[in-house]
């Protein structure tokens, strides 16, 4: 009886568990399983840092450098051009321009300040890269509605001319660029020419999206029009909007 109460008035340390309790088990086996949890979270979190930063790497190496990083072979498709722009904006190609103060005559002995206006020296780019990019664009940029109401792809050069008769009314987007192939064939001896020869054959170096090429094919509708570039993404942009719907085209 003593014993007994003893025991009954003994303190007891209540986290005092016998190893077999399963109150006890169940917690070192819950605690062990978070613990796996979080270090299995940890390793996907590292990698998946470490794999971001590797493809930014890349992607800022290999697409940033719009201004020289591309070549003439090349054609870029939507997604490229949208990579390339972010690539760009996040490469730091921006910032050494702006801090850039060794600029470099040009061939007429002339130099730009990217600060003061935004150009850029012409030892900071290359015309293949620029032109990729550019035709690259021309081709992926799809439709839009004109003025008139109908839908357009906008393929001519930016330039052109405007105090001319036969410029088209405001309702065409890009009647300057139009204007400006048209007046090739509105020559005095150009006009002779062509009323000798009705079935000419012409080559264009340095066609560009070929939309003036398909232009004129329309103007002189009895020509055949050959139409080169030194850029891939030029001619691969000709034949996919205009070539391979105008027989009397070649890119």
């Amino acid at each position: 009886s003593l014993w007994l109460q003893g025991s009954a008035t003994k303190q007891v340390d209540p986290s005092f568990r016998q190893v077999g309790d399963p109150c006890i088990w169940g917690q070192h086996h819950m605690k062990a399983e978070m613990k796996d949890m979080w270090r299995n979270n940890l390793i996907l979190v590292s990698l998946l840092v470490i794999a971001l930063g590797s493809g930014s790497f890349w992607t800022i190496q290999k697409w940033g450098n719009i201004l020289s990083g591309l070549s003439s072979q090349e054609t870029l498709g939507p997604l490229q051009l949208q990579v390339i722009a972010s690539a760009f904006c996040l490469s730091p190609l921006i910032y050494m321009l702006e801090t850039k103060d060794d600029n470099q005559p040009d061939e007429v002995g002339d130099t730009y300040d990217f600060m003061e206006k935004g150009d850029i020296n012409e030892e900071d780019y290359t015309k293949d890269s620029i032109y990729a990019a550019f035709y690259s664009t021309y081709q992926a940029i799809g439709r839009a509605p004109s003025p008139s109401g109908t839908d357009y792809q906008f393929t001519f050069n930016t330039w052109g001319i405007s105090d001319v008769a036969w410029i088209q009314s405001e309702a065409e987007p890009q009647r300057h660029g139009k204007a400006a192939y048209q007046g090739l064939v509105e020559f005095k001896e150009v006009k002779q020419y062509l009323a000798a020869n009705p079935n000419p054959q012409i080559v264009e170096i340095g066609c560009g999206t070929g939309a003036g090429a398909n232009y004129i094919t329309q103007l002189l509708p009895g020509c055949n029009y050959t139409a080169f570039d030194m850029q891939h993404a030029a001619i691969d942009t000709c034949n996919k909007l205009f070539a391979q719907h105008n027989p009397r085209l070649k890119c």
